[in-house]
């Protein structure tokens, strides 16, 4: 039986991490899944919120995601919009961030949106003002 995860997390910019971990930890859009070896194959959605990595070496390594997706089938790959590490994460990052998406909720475009597009934006920003108060 397998160990460990093989993951790759990818950003627009970058491959941001490829390597093996024993679980992982992601925001799901009904709440934070926990991924093990072994796991059933799955692709989702990731809302703005943590992943947390736990390493071969039993650490625990922390960041910051804008949201993205999940896949899991033999290995497990994360497409994330954005990602930093925890340590990096400051009032004013999220404050920039709440600044742009508070800007698309009130631009003359999001009449344009579906209805799970708009949902969506109202989510995120509903979860950007939470995490600033965790500052």
């Amino acid at each position: 039986m397998k160990k460990t995860l093989s993951l790759k997390i990818l950003s627009p910019s970058r491959v941001f991490f490829t390597g093996d971990v024993y679980s992982l930890s992601v925001p799901g859009a009904l709440g934070m899944m926990e991924i093990y070896p072994q796991h059933t194959n799955l692709v989702s959605t990731l809302v703005p919120g943590y992943i947390k990595l736990t390493m071969t070496d039993n650490s625990i390594e922390t960041y910051f995601t804008n949201g993205g997706y999940i896949e899991i089938s033999n290995d497990v790959n994360l497409i994330v919009d954005d990602i930093i590490q925890e340590s990096d994460i400051n009032q004013s990052y999220l404050n920039d961030k709440l600044v742009v998406l508070k800007e698309k909720l009130n631009s003359p475009s999001v009449g344009k949106l579906s209805d799970y597009e708009y949902e969506t934006l109202t989510q995120h920003v509903a979860l950007y003002q939470q995490f600033t108060t965790y500052l």
